[in-house]
């Protein structure tokens, strides 16, 4: 039997009053057996309601000049690295670096990363089945544990 994840809050990138004005949290599982992901709120103000994306940080490996998203098959390109140098350059990132982010042990510069693919392409396009909650089923959400940031030791 598998062990189901217990994701815990490592970084909130959003702003300050996230169910104000869009939060982005980085997850990790702390049995350490998932990967970790990104959970990005958007607020819509016209409904009063938040649609949260929630997408795998997916490490990649950049060999032979291919940014590949898959781990058996590091050949493959991710989906979104043939247009990397039009995100980069939208977000003021060098592609390079750009590369580099999502490759990154870190799974905070990876979400950052992410988050620019997602800044250019739009967050359907990470998650595309997202959940939309009123504000008060969102308050409900953001008060768990798992979303208060805390570092998680790798050891």
């Amino acid at each position: 039997m598998t062990n189901q994840p217990k994701w815990q809050a490592v970084a909130q990138l959003g702003d300050v009053n996230p169910l104000d004005y869009g939060g982005y949290w980085v997850l990790v599982d702390t049995t350490g057996e998932f990967t970790p992901e990104g959970e990005f709120v958007e607020v819509d103000e016209q409904t009063n309601c938040l649609t949260i994306y929630r997408f795998s940080l997916e490490q990649c490996s950049l060999i032979n000049g291919v940014l590949s998203d898959n781990k058996y098959h590091s050949e493959y390109p991710a989906w979104f690295a043939e247009g990397l140098e039009s995100v980069a350059a939208f977000c003021g990132v060098p592609v390079l670096e750009l590369r580099v982010m999502f490759c990154a042990d870190d799974p905070v510069v990876r979400a950052r990363a992410y988050g620019d693919v997602a800044s250019y392409h739009g967050w359907n396009n990470l998650d595309d089945d997202p959940l939309v909650l009123s504000r008060s089923e969102g308050r409900s959400r953001y008060r768990l544990v798992k979303y208060r940031v805390k570092v998680v030791s790798k050891a």
